[in-house]
């Protein structure tokens, strides 16, 4: 699948992807009551290393004309490329997005030698069926 809008995430573009983010995470099972000014936060702890060495060739985002559809941004935890965040806009859910941009980072761990992607998901989070889908498989949650 093509992936529409296909460009790397920059920093300008935080506020719009907490705007895309916190709406798509109210009411799950991992909502903790987050706001649009922490999500920023937690964004630019993670481009600082916050969630492991950030991978910015790897922060993706899909978009059109109305803006961020999806995003993906990854980073290299305990030695492997490690995706911190998957997050697609309400309205374009179920389109694909989320798995054309996991296929793409893959794609782009593969060209740089690195056969391991990772990510943790909440038990409960309706996302698993589709990371089982992509070939991701249940391991031990690794110690903090």
């Amino acid at each position: 699948m093509p992936i529409p809008g296909l460009r790397a995430l920059r920093d300008d573009d935080f506020e719009a992807l907490a705007e895309v983010h916190l709406p798509a995470l109210r009411g799950t099972v991992d909502d903790e009551g987050d706001t649009l000014e922490g999500l920023v936060e937690d964004y630019r702890g993670g481009a600082a290393g916050d969630w492991g060495v950030p991978l910015r060739d790897r922060w993706l985002v899909a978009e059109d004309e109305q803006g961020i559809l999806a995003a993906v941004l990854t980073t290299n935890w305990r030695g492997t490329p490690f995706i911190a965040l998957v997050v697609t806009r309400l309205d374009a859910q179920r389109r694909g997005l989320a798995s054309a941009l996991i296929a793409e980072v893959a794609a782009r761990c593969l060209a740089r030698g690195e056969p391991e992607l990772s990510l943790i998901v909440t038990r409960g989070n309706p996302a698993l069926g589709l990371y089982e889908r992509l070939g991701f498989v249940e391991v031990d949650r690794p110690e903090e």
